[in-house]
């Protein structure tokens, strides 16, 4: 994927992919009709957001039971770990973490509102101490997840000759569980010309097209 000469995809809600667009529709339409293009790239949008949604039920909890900002620290990075760690897995995302971690992109508005919201509810039922835990507990996991990310891709550089990031995981996780969905058994990542030439991300941009317009042109645009 070094020699890209197209510009990258980007998800329905920004995340950007480092795969040309004509490459990853390309992958997607093997899937129709059975799973329809437009479902896996929001389905990496839930991955990207999926870690968010259960650290703030984290703390919604530890609110409830009233826990100290310790115990709040503490419950917000080990629940965002064991997500973390569920989706380096490769266990597909359950429908209502997609559900959820959708909705959560859905309200972001491209400002954080809903991490706003959440600091919001920690400071009126909790104390400054509860949001300070919060945001550090946040903190620690996201330089533990960098580490981590940093160390995976050296390790696919190093075997695969090939420089991914954590966004073309998500990608590939989600085309991946999908063609396994319907049964396709050598789902590998790789597109030959023969594929690219044959027009078949064509299709699956028009399949996108009724899903989402304005994302369709958005794609056509880059």
């Amino acid at each position: 994927m070094d020699d890209m000469t197209t510009p990258p995809l980007k998800s329905p809600h920004g995340a950007r992919i480092r795969v040309p667009v004509p490459v990853a529709l390309t992958m997607l339409a093997r899937l129709l009709p059975d799973v329809r293009p437009f479902y896996v790239l929001l389905t990496v949008d839930a991955y990207y957001n999926i870690v968010a949604v259960y650290t703030g039920f984290a703390l919604a909890a530890c609110l409830y039971v009233q826990a100290t900002p310790l115990a709040t620290s503490i419950a917000t990075f080990v629940v965002g770990t064991v997500v973390d760690i569920k989706q380096r897995s490769g266990r597909p995302i359950g429908t209502v973490s997609r559900l959820l971690a959708l909705l959560y992109a859905d309200f972001n508005f491209g400002v954080c509102f809903p991490f706003v919201v959440i600091i919001a509810a920690a400071w009126y039922f909790g104390s400054w101490q509860h949001i300070l835990a919060f945001i550090l507990a946040r903190i620690v996991f996201f330089v533990l997840h960098m580490v981590l990310n940093f160390r995976w891709s050296r390790w696919v550089r190093s075997r695969f000759n090939e420089s991914l990031t954590w966004q073309e995981r998500y990608f590939f996780d989600a085309y991946l569980a999908a063609a396994i969905k319907v049964g396709i058994e050598d789902p590998g990542a790789e597109v030959t010309q023969e594929e690219l030439e044959s027009g078949a991300w064509l299709m699956a941009l028009e399949d996108i097209r009724k899903e989402s317009p304005e994302y369709a042109e958005r794609l056509v645009a880059i």
